[in-house]
């Protein structure tokens, strides 16, 4: 990824809590088509979507819904 800065020590991460076990992680998200403003400044930013994210933990199935992937379109 050629216009990209390494993160160094930077650290992300989130934080979210459940009462009891739970075998899903689920957070709200924005997704939208590709596009990167550092390299094109002029360019009109996508339509941001809002929906829930399932996080693939490698603990339980996942997959992109129908509806997800029918954004890509």
């Amino acid at each position: 990824m050629p216009n990209q800065k390494p993160l160094g020590n930077k650290v992300l991460a989130f934080k979210t809590e459940y009462n009891g076990l739970s075998n899903q992680i689920i957070t709200p998200i924005k997704l939208s088509k590709p596009f990167n403003p550092q390299t094109n400044p002029n360019q009109q930013q996508p339509t941001f979507h809002d929906m829930n994210a399932l996080w693939d933990t490698g603990a339980t199935n996942s997959v992109i819904t129908k509806k997800l992937f029918k954004l890509s379109d």
